[in-house]
């Protein structure tokens, strides 16, 4: 191996490791400053910027709830609530138990709850 194939390559021949650091602090601090108004906004709003994922619907519901309560709090998540879609989820929670069924349109959370 040549001396010239292991020796790094620097975008200008002056250029050395700390004068690109600069270069790159010198952008980073450029960008903080572009950003920073929409940032602080962001930050000190209440309301949610963007979904992260799906919103975890147990943790919505009451310690005690109702299936007319799981199809109220899917429609305010824009979520299907047919009678098929609250059963199947209802179903899912009852076979991972975290609920029990107290009647039969009553349930009681095992995991989630609202105290927690």
């Amino acid at each position: 191996m040549t001396p010239e194939a292991s020796a790094p390559i620097y975008p200008t021949p002056n250029a050395t490791p700390l004068t690109l650091e600069a270069t790159f602090c010198d952008k980073a601090k450029r960008e903080i400053l572009r950003f920073g108004d929409a940032i602080r906004q962001a930050n000190n709003g209440d309301e949610r910027i963007g979904r992260r994922g799906p919103r975890n619907l147990l943790e919505l519901l009451p310690d005690t709830f109702t299936v007319e309560d799981a199809v109220r709090v899917r429609q305010q998540q824009g979520l299907k609530a047919s009678n098929r879609d609250v059963s199947h989820m209802i179903s899912i929670w009852k076979n991972r138990e975290y609920v029990s069924q107290i009647s039969d349109l009553s349930f009681q959370k095992l995991r989630f709850k609202s105290s927690q």
